[in-house]
Formats: C-alpha cells, sequence, structure tokens
C-alpha cells in the first residue's frame, strides 16, 4: 500500500506561507471589524471626564483614523465624531478657564470710588442710631440728628460690603437710608414707624 495519511480526519489546510489564518491571535485585524480605538475615542468624546477625556478622544480619535486607514477595519465615522467631541470639550473647558481666571481677577481687583452713605428722616423723625461701614470695620453714630452724611474715597473691592442702618429714634416719622458710589445710588431704603429700621446695603463696585 502507499504512504499515505490515514486516520479518518484530513489535517487543516494551511495559509500561504505558514501564516496563521486572518482573525487568528498574531494575525491582523479582520477587515471587517471594527476598530476598538475608535470606539473608545468617541466614548470619551461623549462623556468629557473633566477636560481629560476630551483630550484622550482627540489623542485616539487620530490614532485610530491612521489604524483604520492601513487595516481597512470600520469605524471611522465613530473616530470622526470622537475627534469632533473632544475638540468641542477642549474648546468648551478653555473657555470655562478664561471666564473662571477673568472671575477671580475681578472678584480681586479693588478700584477707588468715592463712597457716599447717608440717612434722613421725615414726618417727625429727627434723630436715629446709625450703624455704617464702607466695607471693612462697622462703626456707629448714636443719638445722631437727622440728616446724616458719610463720604469716604478709598479701595472698594467687589467683596467689599457698603451698609448703613438708620433706626428712628422718634415714636413717628420715617427714616430713609442711602448709598452712593462715585454719585449713583446704588441702594435706598424707607421704614416708617416707631424706631423703625431702614437697611441698605451693597457690595463695592
Amino acid at each position: 500500500m502507499g504512504g499515505g495519511y490515514s486516520g479518518g480526519k484530513a489535517p487543516p489546510p494551511e495559509s500561504p506561507g505558514g501564516a496563521p489564518p486572518p482573525g487568528a491571535p498574531g494575525g491582523q485585524p479582520r477587515p471587517g471589524s471594527t476598530n476598538s480605538l475608535a470606539i473608545v475615542s468617541l466614548i470619551l468624546g461623549i462623556t468629557w471626564l473633566g477636560w481629560i477625556g476630551s483630550i484622550l478622544a482627540v489623542v485616539l480619535g487620530h490614532v485610530s483614523l491612521s489604524q483604520i486607514k492601513k487595516t481597512g477595519q470600520s469605524g471611522k465615522g465613530m473616530a470622526i465624531a470622537g475627534l469632533v467631541l473632544g475638540y468641542i470639550g477642549i474648546l468648551t473647558g478653555a473657555l470655562v478657564l478664561i471666564f473662571l481666571v477673568a472671575l477671580a481677577n475681578n472678584v480681586t481687583e479693588e478700584k477707588q470710588a468715592r463712597v457716599v452713605l447717608e440717612a434722613d428722616g421725615s414726618g417727625g423723625a429727627a434723630q436715629a442710631n446709625i450703624t455704617y461701614s464702607f466695607g471693612q470695620d462697622i462703626a456707629q453714630d448714636n443719638g445722631q440728628s437727622l440728616p446724616w452724611r458719610k463720604a469716604d474715597s478709598r479701595e472698594v473691592g467687589a467683596l467689599d460690603v457698603l451698609q448703613v442702618d438708620v433706626q428712628n429714634q422718634g415714636e413717628r416719622g420715617s427714616v430713609t437710608c442711602r448709598i452712593s458710589v462715585d454719585g449713583e445710588v446704588v441702594a435706598s431704603n424707607t421704614s416708617t414707624g416707631a424706631f423703625a429700621i431702614a437697611t441698605c446695603s451693597s457690595t463695592g463696585p
């Protein structure tokens, strides 16, 4: 009998050149499969993940497009979507950062301003206890004749609170408080009755 294979089943065919068949471990990705980096790029672009995700979405999107071009895999649309979302996230994060920096500078910046605190009475209100602040220490003038006025030019920041409280010391009439900054009235209030209190407050310019 001639020498041949016996054993019932024929051996599996080998790929040309002895290489593993497509899709086997160690082989190239199947042309019809979806590129995994494109999927990750899209997910990161959607979730944003505190700006870091957007940066990674852009990086992985470019890498996946390069891989897709070489391997013929699908997923190009997802990679492009991940890139677009990533760039939008980066731009949004940059705008938010710029806004926060500008806000912080505005809050801490102090401006020279002329602040005028006033108290007045009508209808028989002639005296008042007055508590006031130019944004720092609180002061008090008791038993003051109305009208009353305090003015000062100083450095005032956005966190400084300007305030004046006027308490009527009579049993009738109305008391009025008023705050002006650089000639513009920023707060005004009137209260009527015995021992009534009018309160005015405003932040710095």
